[in-house]
């Protein structure tokens, strides 16, 4: 598989008020600069806060006065443009380095339901929450100096988790570190089958190298384990059935805590 193979017209970076915003664009725009894709933000202001604003009951507490005042709807909407405004400035000051197309769309709506309405068939999406310990891909290693944190897939051996690690690859070679396939198997003998599988595919991009983890079963728990002790710097998941994207990627979402990289 090469690069051709993964082309992709854009990558989408989903960013909204509870996004981790470095984290995700830094990962988008290195798939970006990758695959020679457009980079797009897609920022998302969140109905909710805005209905909860609406709400006469609703309040907010001063952190120095501790002091009760109204929410006042402007002030949030105000908010939420400075942010939408600041994502603006992070996303060209990574892509105009680069030479990347860019661009950032505002929309209103549910983060995760938005961003998967946004990202068409020949578009990569880059999500995530702000529970991350910063980092990104390096974090500080004792005794100084950085170490690179793993680029984690999924893989069942589908045609979309092959992309899928196709595209770790892709990532781990842009970031400079090492891939990670995590694989969803009952047992030994068929850890076994799909790691051969998985081997195929990596020597067919020309990369070898790779730490296989045993899943018990594809479960967002079990995978937020995993990626955990791998201290992995992004998970690439397929994305499975069209129809059940936004269900696969929000029990992701509340469980793993490094950005998430979709693979339609």
């Amino acid at each position: 598989m090469t690069n051709d193979r993964l082309k992709v017209r854009r990558v989408v970076a989903a960013l909204d008020a509870a996004a981790m915003p470095v984290q995700v664009l830094d990962t988008a725009a290195l798939l970006a600069t990758a695959l020679h894709a457009e980079l797009v933000g897609l920022y998302v202001e969140d109905e909710r806060l805005l209905r909860v604003a609406e709400l006469p009951f609703a309040q907010e507490f001063g952190l120095v006065t501790a002091h009760a005042r109204q929410i006042d709807v402007l002030d949030v909407e105000r908010a939420l443009r400075s942010q939408a405004e600041r994502m603006r400035r992070m996303i060209g000051a990574l892509a105009g380095p680069r030479g990347l197309a860019w661009s950032l769309d505002v929309v209103r709506g549910d983060a995760l339901r938005s961003a998967v309405a946004y990202a068409g068939a020949d578009d990569l999406l880059v999500i995530g929450r702000a529970r991350y310990v910063p980092g990104g891909f390096t974090s500080a290693a004792p005794g100084g100096g950085a170490r690179t944190r793993p680029v984690a897939a999924l893989f069942d051996a589908t045609v979309q988790a092959v992309r899928a690690l196709g595209l770790a690859v892709t990532l781990a070679r842009a970031a400079g570190c090492e891939v990670a396939v995590l694989i969803p198997a009952a047992g030994p003998q068929p850890f076994r089958a799909l790691r051969v599988d998985a081997g195929r595919v990596l020597e067919g991009l020309g990369s070898s190298a790779a730490t296989y983890v045993m899943l018990p079963d594809q479960d967002a728990a079990c995978v937020e384990r995993a990626t955990r002790g791998l201290r992995a710097g992004v998970l690439v998941c397929p994305a499975g059935e069209r129809g059940a994207v936004g269900t696969a990627v929000a029990r992701l979402l509340a469980n793993v805590t490094c950005p998430i990289v979709v693979a339609s």
